[in-house]
């Protein structure tokens, strides 16, 4: 079944939602019981849903924590319910968007400066994500301590998270998410590892 986005749908009657696909700009959607499988295709451009930025509440008034730890959830799962796999996907997509932003600069003599690893540039941005993933403690650390705040959100894990700062330093104003989105979109590949 097709489904124009524009106006208003006919669908079937559904009881849960079966399963979700994003492939080429397309949202397949699978509803109903198991044994029906209605699939209902929304055709439409990549990001047409938008995105939610998503940092934890007591990174929100930090601003290089915001910026380090902050990524856009392009799956709108309320904050309460991210979860170490959802940000770890979240995390590594930030990755991706920071390198195919990078048009000024080569990867490899940006990956040379930071880690002496001109190599890992080869490839599309998501295999460049990927091998710096395997080979990059920098790169995983800050989605492993992330996942483990998710986990146990306590103050050992936090105090972990946002070291060399320290619990004192979040204090101030925390901002919107507007705001925090304007901030996600203006840092580049070289800032972000900059706070590494």
């Amino acid at each position: 079944m097709w489904i124009n986005l524009w106006e208003k749908p006919v669908l079937p009657e559904i009881s849960h939602l079966i399963s979700l696909r994003h492939e080429g700009g397309k949202l397949f959607i699978v509803l109903g019981p198991p044994d029906l499988g209605v699939a209902i295709l929304f055709n439409q451009p990549e990001n047409a849903f938008g995105t939610i930025p998503w940092v934890p509440d007591p990174l929100r008034c930090h601003k290089v924590l915001r910026c380090k730890y902050g990524v856009l959830n392009h799956t709108h799962v309320p904050d309460e319910n991210m979860s170490p796999g959802m940000y770890e996907i979240a995390y590594r997509q930030k990755l991706q968007e920071l390198i195919t932003q990078e048009i000024y600069t080569p990867l490899s003599v940006i990956f040379d400066r930071y880690f002496s690893a001109p190599h890992l540039a080869s490839g599309d941005p998501k295999q460049v994500v990927d091998t710096m993933w395997e080979e990059l403690e920098e790169i995983r650390r800050p989605a492993e301590n992330m996942g483990e705040w998710l986990g146990n959100r306590d103050t050992e894990s936090l105090e972990k998270m946002i070291h060399p700062f320290s619990i004192q330093e979040l204090t101030g104003e925390t901002i919107s998410d507007e705001q925090l989105k304007q901030e996600l979109d203006q840092i580049t590949l070289e800032d972000f590892l900059e706070m590494l």
